[in-house]
């Protein structure tokens, strides 16, 4: 009896084993058919999520909410806000109202839209359609993204052409907005931005200019013409100029960063041919056309007003400033739209050409980003509302000097003498003085291609995190700093972004968002050595399962005896010890609930603040680094960053809430709130 039950357990065990097999090949036939209907789907679905699993946690706000691009519909307004869409209800244009956020992983660059469907270009999360129906409450439909970084979309009729900067670009079939299928991809070396005239294809290529291509048959596109476009020498590698693109009447205008305006000639698409140059100061984001003008969006000048009655003899009309960094402008009708970088969305009208007037703002919210305390002055990176001193003669209750705003997204305030180095990192990095604190002065502004993060200064040198731009050092001897050197923080690939940077003797240590930690040997600060990373590179599956996310993010780093001191997001504070350069380990760690963002030591160095991004500051005893312990902890309002420590008080940087300031020896907490310097509507000179 016993062999019958064994026999018939067995035949059962054997048709649910044949059953599994089974439904394992009729799902690999399934699989089969839909790769070989298109072989580009499941490859992007995979690197779809796997982009989507960068940007997991606090650190998505970094950036900041930056408006770099805008469209509008009807009454609504969508613009960037970092990395989220921010809804705006215009209907009173003197009143911008935002109705709503929506996180969408990734900075906005680009939107277009056909009916009521809208497509946004947003970074590293790619391609994202919309359901705008409703105009002031859109619906995500559907995500598209191939580990590239979304530039810019373009349509024609079910066709979309998104391009995705490094990774080049793609067209999609937007039939079904719900659905987004690829069709096919094509190599870039720095695509930007990309029109569509009928069957042919117009591509902005950092690298190669200008490229044309035929895509009647939207599955094999050819190119049929090139025209390289000239980059300015100041510009180094990897970074080519973002190039935004405008055509009409058989005429492309390009703005082409910091080489201005170019229009060229496409009657022929097999042969475009340059026809004028207009060279402008600054950094020309994007063009809009409207009647016989051209205007630029330039991030340090504002607005340029280009004549273009007849393209090949283009001249200058006037310069409109505007409050923060001029990135993208449309018109819809009589009213112009523009993403004014930090600062926020301006409304004009531009009926009257020659003086355009102002018509509203919306103003991006500033947040406290980084302190610095130099001797009895507190220095704090307001974002977009610049920077503020104060006196701290007496600690525990700062007395407000001055607040000065740089136009950009100020991140860090470094002091040398009477003079602060301010790293903007859209506006590049501006020298000013500040021998009189209540009135700080503009000396200049140096390096404005690159994202300066955050800067060190050690004697006659600054250290400063370049965002991808990797690792750089200034000569700070002459009045305006000169830039010596630069190391970039690729790995191999183009993922990285360095937001933090120390130096203790002859090391310089930048922390990574993506990477962990960099150490360089600055020995000869003209000629930086990379010595080490930190975690080491390893496998980014095993790392995901441990962590929850394939960054390794460090974002505020102090130094001491050859130490390292982390604050690395989610996994607290990390002590690495580095001193063999070469071979950093990990020498004790300490877990925090939140995600660990600011790090200082006490003038003692034996106690640490460790500021976590969601309103905790803890005061660790480190004396004995394998017995790492809490004395005490305070919960502080705002969104914490970075932190200072002078004597008994803790500066930090608290987002939304200014800055806290708290006596370590006691409960006492003060803020002081975030001084916004005065608006400057819409200035036009010739």
């Amino acid at each position: 009896m016993r062999f019958a039950n064994s026999r018939s357990s067995r035949s059962r065990f054997g048709r649910k084993l044949l059953a599994i097999l089974s439904l394992c090949l009729a799902a690999f036939f399934l699989f089969f058919l839909i790769l070989w209907g298109n072989p580009l789907y499941w490859p992007y679905k995979v690197t779809e999520w796997a982009s989507w699993a960068l940007l997991k946690g606090p650190v998505r706000v970094w950036w900041g909410p930056l408006v770099r691009t805008a469209h509008v519909y009807k009454n609504a307004a969508y613009i960037g806000l970092g990395t989220e869409m921010g809804v705006l209800d215009i209907h009173d244009p003197a009143h911008p109202k935002l109705l709503e956020k929506q996180y969408i992983g990734g900075i906005a660059h680009g939107f277009c839209q056909s009916g009521t469907t809208m497509f946004l270009a947003a970074g590293p999360s790619g391609l994202t359609s919309f359901d705008v129906s409703d105009p002031l409450h859109p619906r995500k439909l559907d995500r598209f993204s191939n580990m590239g970084y979304g530039m810019h979309c373009a349509l024609e009729k079910d066709l979309l052409l998104f391009s995705n900067e490094m990774a080049g670009w793609t067209l999609l079939d937007v039939s079904d907005p719900a659905d987004l299928k690829p069709l096919t991809s094509v190599d870039g070396g720095w695509v930007s931005a990309a029109k569509i005239v009928g069957t042919v294809a117009y591509i902005l290529d950092g690298r190669r200019g200008l490229d044309v291509y035929d895509i009647a048959d939207p599955k094999s596109p050819h190119r049929i013409g090139n025209l390289p476009v000239q980059l300015p020498e100041e510009i180094y590698e990897p970074d080519p100029p973002p190039i935004w693109m405008e055509i009409r009447d058989n005429f492309a205008y390009l703005s082409n960063g910091s080489d201005g305006l170019r229009i060229v000639d496409v009657t022929d698409p097999k042969t475009p041919r340059p026809v004028s140059h207009v060279p402008l100061p600054g950094y020309t984001y994007t063009v809009a056309l409207r009647g016989d003008q051209a205007w630029l969006a330039n991030i340090n000048l504002g607005l340029v007003i280009v004549d273009i009655t007849e393209p090949r003899h283009p001249t200058v009309l006037k310069t409109c400033a505007t409050p923060g960094g001029a990135y993208d402008i449309i018109f819809r009708e009589n009213i112009g739209f523009v993403s004014d970088g930090a600062n926020g969305f301006l409304i004009f009208d531009a009926a009257a050409a020659d003086s355009p007037q102002t018509l509203g703002y919306y103003q991006v919210p500033p947040a406290s980003r980084r302190v610095t305390v130099a001797g009895k002055i507190l220095a704090v990176a307001n974002e977009s509302a610049g920077f503020s001193l104060y006196d701290i003669s007496t600690p525990g209750s700062p007395k407000f000097l001055s607040a000065t705003d740089t136009k950009g997204l100020t991140a860090r305030v470094a002091i040398r003498g009477n003079r602060a180095i301010i790293a903007d990192v859209l506006g590049g990095a501006s020298v000013f003085d500040i021998g009189d604190p209540t009135a700080p002065r503009p000396l200049g502004i140096f390096i404005p291609e690159d994202h300066p993060w955050d800067i060190a200064i050690d004697g006659d040198y600054g250290y400063l995190a370049y965002g991808h731009h990797g690792f750089g050092v200034l000569d700070l001897r002459p009045d305006i700093p000169k830039h010596l050197a630069n190391e970039y923080s690729r790995l191999g690939s183009d993922f990285g972004y360095l937001i933090s940077v120390a130096k203790e003797g002859p090391i310089a240590v930048a922390a990574d968002l993506v990477n962990g930690l960099f150490i360089y040997d600055v020995g000869d600060p003209a000629r930086p050595i990379r010595k080490a990373v930190f975690p080491p590179p390893s496998n980014p599956l095993f790392f995901f399962l441990r962590h929850g996310t394939i960054l390794r993010p460090v974002i505020g780093v102090a130094l001491h005896d050859s130490r390292a001191y982390l604050a690395a997001a989610n996994r607290g504070l990390t002590v690495v010890n580095y001193r063999d350069p070469g071979k950093p380990f990990q020498e004790a760690s300490y877990s925090t609930e939140g995600s660990a963002y600011g790090v200082a030591f006490t003038e003692d160095k034996q106690r640490l603040g460790l500021a976590e991004y969601e309103g905790k500051l803890s005061l660790l005893d480190v004396a004995e680094l394998s017995k790492i312990k809490a004395i005490r902890s305070w919960q502080l309002d705002g969104e914490l960053h970075h932190l200072q420590i002078a004597g008994d008080y803790a500066y930090i940087a608290a987002g939304s809430r200014g800055v806290a300031v708290v006596d370590l020896s006691g409960d006492r907490v003060t803020y002081l709130p975030i001084v916004t310097p005065t608006f400057q509507a819409l200035a036009c000179e010739p």
